[in-house]
Parts: C-alpha cells; structure tokens; sequence
C-alpha cells in the first residue's frame, strides 16, 4: 500500500473515530440533567447572558472649581471639582460631578507658556433624572499654564438601578478657563463604550 493509501486509511479512521465520540457525548446525559416528561435531555440548555458594549458619548456645560488641598479621600495637593448637566448616548439626561487633583507627581512636560503636564486622577459619577447612577474612575494629566485642560482615561466601576452592572471605558476631558484658585464655567465630554 502506498503513501497516498496508509494516509487515506488513516483519514477513514480519525473519521469514524469522531464520529463515536460525538455519538457517546450527545447520547449521555449531561451531569445535573433534570428529567423532563421523563426523558433526560440529550443537551442541558444553558443561559448565558454577555453585555454588549455600544460607543458612548456625553456632553455638559457646568462649573469647575479649583482650591488649595488635596481633595477627600484623593492624594494631590490641588482640589478640582466640577458638576453639570450632562446628557449621553444610551443614559440619558442627569447630572455628572466628580473630584480630581492634580500635582501628584513629577511635571511630565513643560511648555513655552511655564506651563506643563502633571498626573492627576479622581472619580465622576452621574446621576440619572431617576436617581439611577455610574460611577467612573479616572487617571489622566492636567495640563496647567494660560488654559488649563484636562484629560483622562476613565473606567466605569460600578452603578445602581438600571445602570447595575455597568461597565465600559473611554476619554474625559474638560478645560479649566482660567488658571489659579476659583470657579469657572466650562464644558465636559465623554467619549468611549459602555454596557449595561
């Protein structure tokens, strides 16, 4: 017999190899198979429930204050916090607010203005019309000078209501429009994915 005919042969053989085992596996009954009608299902139905993610976006117009020391619970040594009416994609009308500080770490950039890059990091929320909420965790970088924008990578951590189980992540940006201490009024965007 030659080559072509020993790898037929073998072809044939892992064939009707698959073949039993597939016939074995389909007609035992699965462990945990309940009876039905008095029959053992040949396969135990299985619900498996996968959140699809769907591309987010979000704007508001509020306020934006900064002031001397870190913000609770937060490391850093300047304070920022913000609310505003903010509406998304797939959330609704509500309010978003949040805490971030910047100066935790080492300038990263500095520019021509005596301006520069800092890490910063902090939380958001937003709450729904109803009450429902998403909590979001954020790290980015303060650019601090003439303009003082912010960027972040933000993550969902959690949520209430119909937001339970929530999870998602993308881009948080706002800008502060003048430097130093006070409250100003800027715009908020969030851009990214979630599910829920």
């Amino acid at each position: 017999m030659g080559t072509s005919g020993v790898f037929r042969e073998f072809k044939d053989t892992v064939k009707i190899a698959l073949f039993l085992c597939a016939t074995v596996l389909l007609l035992a009954a699965p462990a945990g198979a309940q009876e039905q009608n008095g029959r053992t299902p040949l396969i135990e139905p299985e619900v498996v429930s996968h959140p699809t993610a769907k591309a987010f976006s979000g704007f508001g117009t509020g306020t934006v204050g900064a002031t001397p020391g870190p913000c609770s619970g937060l490391s850093g040594s300047n304070c920022t916090s913000f609310t505003a009416p903010f509406k998304g994609t797939g959330i609704g009308a509500g309010t978003l607010t949040g805490a971030v500080n910047n100066n935790t770490g080492t300038t990263l950039d500095t520019g021509t203005n005596g301006g520069g890059l800092q890490p910063g990091g902090g939380t958001a929320k937003f709450t729904a019309k109803n009450g429902d909420t998403i909590t979001f965790e954020l790290q980015g970088l303060d650019g601090f000078g003439t303009e003082e924008e912010w960027f972040f990578g933000y993550a969902v951590t959690g949520g209430t209501g119909r937001f339970a189980g929530a999870s998602g992540g993308g881009v948080f940006a706002f800008a502060n429009p003048t430097t130093g201490f006070g409250t100003e009024t800027t715009s908020f965007t969030m851009t990214g994915s979630l599910a829920k």
